[in-house]
């Protein structure tokens, strides 16, 4: 069962945005990975492991010399085993497999090693959770991070902390979190077009810590194609087999960057592909 030519179109879009972003600064050769920060995330929950995942890997991306990923127990193996490159350490939970109210002394703990706390990905929503919170907000003083269900469970009191808070804290939520937020509905906040005006809409909430407006970077439509990467390749080598159109997209796509990952189902020829592009690398 082949992927359609969409999912290749689409592949190639994303590999181009991440292209945009900015590169890490060169690193010194006497450095080492307690050099570039420590960060303490506190993510996942029960069938929620995946974003615990995702957020330690995603830390480590951006640069984080040291992560450590702090989780409910019963998901600490699944977390543990998503990426080598992080450490992890389960805390308590509830029956529902979320952090239970001890995991707060818990976290206390161990936040005052790293340089960051960022907590929210995956953690779930419960009477508990404001509590929680609060005591996060109050106990952890160094910069903080807060996504996703951290951002769900701010109440009037949590808001009032922010605001009072000596250390720079971060929201991160995309707009539904954000209208949840600032009582705005989501297609006023759609159309919020530029820092100021999101900058306006904050002043709305009894706290002023900056944000970052979640939106999604897709766009409809296919990436032109002019399919001059297998062009070339049909003129330098006799090619053993004809790939078929999503495939040669793919290639045409991604087969002349450095970096790229391709994504597609069993049997549709990701080897053959990846072969393209590494021949693709060669011929510049």
């Amino acid at each position: 069962m082949g992927i359609n030519l969409p999912f290749a179109s689409l592949l190639g879009y994303f590999v181009d945005l991440i292209e945009t972003l900015p590169k890490l600064a060169p690193r010194s050769s006497q450095s080492h990975k307690g050099t570039y920060g420590r960060v303490l995330l506190a993510a996942g929950s029960r069938g929620m492991s995946g974003a615990a995942i995702l957020a330690g890997s995603a830390t480590l991306r951006s640069g984080a010399g040291l992560v450590q990923v702090a989780c409910p127990a019963e998901v600490l193996p699944i977390v543990a085993a998503g990426q080598p490159c992080y450490t992890t350490v389960g805390l308590s939970q509830d029956i529902r497999g979320r952090f239970a109210l001890a995991a707060l002394d818990e976290l206390v703990e161990i936040a005052s090693v790293p340089d960051v706390f960022a907590v929210g990905p995956g953690i779930g929503q419960s009477e508990a959770m404001p509590q929680f919170m609060r005591g996060l907000l109050e106990r952890v003083h160094k910069p903080l991070v807060l996504d996703a269900d951290a951002l769900n469970a701010l109440n009037q009191t949590t808001r009032e902390l922010l605001s009072s808070r000596k250390y720079p804290t971060i929201l991160t939520p995309h707009p539904g979190e954000f209208s949840r937020l600032t009582g705005r509905p989501v297609s006023e906040i759609d159309r919020v077009e530029t820092a100021g005006d999101g900058a306006c809409a904050m002043t709305d909430l009894s706290f002023p810590p900056p944000f970052i407006l979640k939106r999604s970077a897709l766009e409809t439509g296919t990436p032109s194609i002019d399919f001059g990467v297998m062009n070339r390749m049909r003129r330098s080598f006799k090619l053993p087999w004809q790939p078929k159109p999503f495939q040669a997209e793919a290639v045409e796509l991604y087969g002349w960057r450095q970096r790229a990952g391709y994504y597609a189902e069993v049997g549709t020829g990701k080897t053959g592909m990846s072969t393209f592009a590494a021949i693709c690398q060669c011929l510049g």
